[in-house]
């Protein structure tokens, strides 16, 4: 019976040991992003519907039309203001993520072109979410939703001054450590 060797099996603590991917973070991030942003405003169409048969229900009662309408009016600004702390949330992570990867310098390269693939992906989601927001279902999404709508349209900029940050956080790692 062989004894497992003590040196194998010991192990850094910390990071030092995980690996990561520039790209599959950002993509994860965007598309959660996308996701939620969607489920906001569908959640919002859908409780106004809701309202507004709260509003004409006559059994209900003035104390639960008045705390209806009250969510109703709050409830877009509130989600809009969730979808930019998300972006932002998710910026930051993206970057601090981005501290613990432990590649070489050679990879810096290969990542910033595989940002450029990814890029076309930010603009077709970008574009995806201009075209739910122009169906008729969502009509007037633009303007109850200003600024999801706004990074939205303009997504493809906004991650692409999220991967410069990325590969500036790596290029400084990699600048600090050696």
């Amino acid at each position: 019976m062989k004894k497992n060797n003590p040196k194998k099996q010991k192990r850094k603590p910390g990071f030092s040991n995980k690996k990561g991917s520039v790209i599959l973070d950002s993509s994860v991030a965007a598309i959660i992003l996308v996701a939620f942003a969607i489920i906001c405003v569908i959640s919002y169409v859908i409780y106004n519907q809701v309202d507004t048969m709260i509003q004409s229900d006559t059994t209900m009662g003035t104390v639960a039309k008045t705390e209806s309408a009250s969510l109703l009016s709050r409830m877009p600004s509130t989600l809009d203001s969730g979808i930019i702390l998300a972006f932002s949330l998710l910026w930051i992570m993206t970057i601090v993520a981005s501290f613990f990867i432990n590649s070489h310098p050679l990879f810096f390269v290969v990542t910033f072109i595989m940002l450029i693939f990814l890029c076309i992906a930010f603009a077709m989601l970008g574009n995806s979410y201009e075209e739910i927001m122009s169906d008729s279902e969502f009509a007037g999404m633009d303007t109850t939703f200003p600024m999801s709508y706004w990074l939205f349209t303009h997504f493809l900029p906004a991650m692409i001054c999220i991967a410069f940050s990325i590969l500036f956080a790596i290029y400084l790692k990699n600048k600090v450590i050696s």
